[in-house]
């Protein structure tokens, strides 16, 4: 796909080699949705085949590389290879993603399949460590508690693993960077910009949710009984999340995936889930020419914050919104665009825990 200008190229790069011609592109930095970094890109062409389409000898298994316009977008590896041909054209797509793949489907192996007296970060660190994946904290750091005991039942993904553990400490939750690790995002990070309406903006969407928020939320687990504590309060254990939604209806109930040995894991766990929540509440898209900030540089996912001026969309830009997701996109139909999408600040403020021993 010919660009007359070369700030707006993508290549990637494949054992050393560089692919440039492509039809559409589209690279995606988002949290909480494994793997989290990921990438698609097609070509095709008519009869007879040329001989770059040819040359485009890449396999699930390669690892790749892309960058946007000189800025390094994506590092990871092809997990798809699609061809498609016939007497009258030729068409491939190649897909990647992230190393933290491998953890989707690589299941725990662990001489006891238990941990002991270890802090959330300690559990996650030796969870990914075997698959040459390290595990770092962005915007903040997680909670230094540490859980008594974490069993594993067998056949269980390291990454269902991995994520049993950051539930339990609130406003934490997964992603990944450009070298492929695994990365916990606490917290709120700086403003990247702000973006305008018939100024920045080519296309904008918003959504306000409700119906499925909560008023409060209630963590619940049982806990382990010892010579100091048992019954009922041993085994019957609640958390209640340090903040809720101001509009939300009702209470929800959230079962804690591990034993209950504080309330305040169980605080965290009812967190996490208001987060998500509060997320829903506003979630706005914004469409923006090019792949670079004014500034220069790719936009930026993580941890990081961005203001909308949008009379549409009720924004006045004094709400910092959270980036949860950023795309970067080209075609012949639109050209080269970044859509970002940003959620509801309050959601990822600080928040107070709830007053529970």
């Amino acid at each position: 796909m010919p660009f007359p200008d070369p700030k707006e190229q993508a290549v990637l790069t494949i054992n050393g080699q560089d692919y440039k011609e492509w039809e559409t592109v589209q690279v995606r930095h988002t949290l909480a949705a494994a793997p989290y970094y990921t990438f698609r890109m097609t070509c095709s062409e008519g009869q007879p085949i040329a001989s770059n389409l040819r040359s485009l000898q890449i396999v699930p298994g390669d690892e790749a590389t892309i960058t946007l316009a000189g800025e390094l977008a994506f590092n990871g590896l092809v997990f798809s290879r699609q061809v498609f041909y016939d007497a009258g054209k030729h068409y491939i797509e190649i897909q990647g993603a992230s190393d933290v793949l491998k953890l989707s489907y690589a299941h725990v192996v662990h001489k006891t399949m238990e941990f002991n007296n270890k802090t959330p970060k300690e559990i996650i660190t030796e969870l990914v460590k075997p698959q040459g994946i390290q595990f770092l904290e962005e915007g903040g750091q997680l909670p230094s508690d540490k859980i008594p005991n974490y069993n594993i039942a067998p056949g269980t993904t390291i990454h269902d693993a991995c994520e049993t553990i950051i539930r339990t400490c609130g406003d934490a939750f997964f992603t990944s960077n450009l070298q492929g690790n695994l990365v916990a995002v606490v917290g709120n990070g700086a403003s990247q910009g702000t973006v305008r309406e018939g100024v920045d903006i080519l296309e904008g969407r918003e959504i306000i949710f409700n119906p499925s928020i909560y008023k409060g939320i209630i963590g619940i687990g049982h806990g382990t009984p010892t010579d100091q504590e048992w019954g009922p309060p041993a085994t019957q254990k609640q958390g209640q999340a340090g903040s809720s939604s101001p509009t939300g209806q009702g209470t929800q109930v959230i079962p804690l995936e591990i034993p209950a040995f504080t309330n305040k894991l169980l605080t965290g766990r009812a967190n996490m889930d208001r987060t998500f929540q509060n997320t829903d509440e506003v979630t706005i898209f914004v469409t923006l020419q090019g792949w670079l900030k004014p500034g220069g540089g790719l936009w930026e996912r993580r941890p990081k914050m961005i203001s909308v001026i949008s009379p549409m969309l009720i924004m006045d830009g004094s709400e910092q919104l959270w980036v949860k997701t950023v795309t970067f996109t080209q075609d012949n139909a639109t050209g080269t665009r970044t859509v970002i999408e940003c959620c509801n600040n309050l959601a990822w403020a600080p928040v107070p825990q709830a007053n529970i021993p």
